[in-house]
């Protein structure tokens, strides 16, 4: 691979892609520079900003550069992120997600049978948060909804489509265990009125 050479767009790729300030020294080492060049090239990016009047701007905080919302907009911005805002999930949530993403479509029961405890409420949170949603009914008696995923939970992973999904293998510890996985998401469907109680979330 060849070194890039230090450029406003790549300083300004590594500030927007770093969550925290980028030391000035650490970019420098990186591609061959000093700590003078970065400064340079930091200058520019926030003369272009200026000129264009771009809604960013970079702050320097000690020996380290990052990328801010202006203030001014501050107060917009943080309505606009609040309101679409996912928030973090809980590992039961996390669970319920991944069976569904991997099964899809597939009923609570089915869900419920994989995890081993009920997950109406689990779904609900899912559903809730647009990660999930309601695509149609099972067949037979009863006709259980059923669920996939989102394009919300698309972009929320940064995947272009379900195929890009990682191979269930590869979180497993072992291939035993990832065949047991595999079996336990792709076995036929059991009816949720005869499955037996299971417990609720704790």
């Amino acid at each position: 691979m060849t070194r890039q050479t230090l450029s406003e767009p790549l300083v300004e790729a590594i500030l927007f892609a770093t969550p925290e300030p980028v030391r000035a020294h650490d970019i420098a080492s990186a591609f061959g520079a000093s700590i003078d060049d970065v400064a340079v090239v930091v200058d520019r990016l926030r003369a272009g900003y200026e000129e264009r009047n771009s809604g960013l701007e970079i702050r320097q905080i000690g020996d380290a550069y990052r990328i801010y919302t202006k203030p001014e907009l501050a107060d917009a911005v943080g309505h606009f992120a609040n309101r679409s805002k996912v928030g973090r999930l809980s590992r039961p949530s996390l669970e319920t997600l991944s069976i569904i993403a991997y099964r899809q479509p597939i009923t609570r029961g089915e869900i419920s049978r994989v995890r081993g405890v009920n997950v109406d409420s689990v779904v609900q949170t899912l559903t809730e948060r647009g990660l999930v949603a309601e695509v149609g009914r099972e067949s037979g008696p009863g006709r259980a909804p059923l669920f996939g995923t989102t394009p919300l939970f698309l972009e929320k992973i940064g995947l272009g489509s379900l195929s890009d999904l990682p191979p269930l293998a590869s979180f497993a510890p072992d291939p035993a265990a990832a065949a047991d996985i595999e079996r336990a998401l792709t076995a036929g469907a059991l009816d949720a009125e005869e499955e037996t109680a299971v417990a609720d979330e704790a």
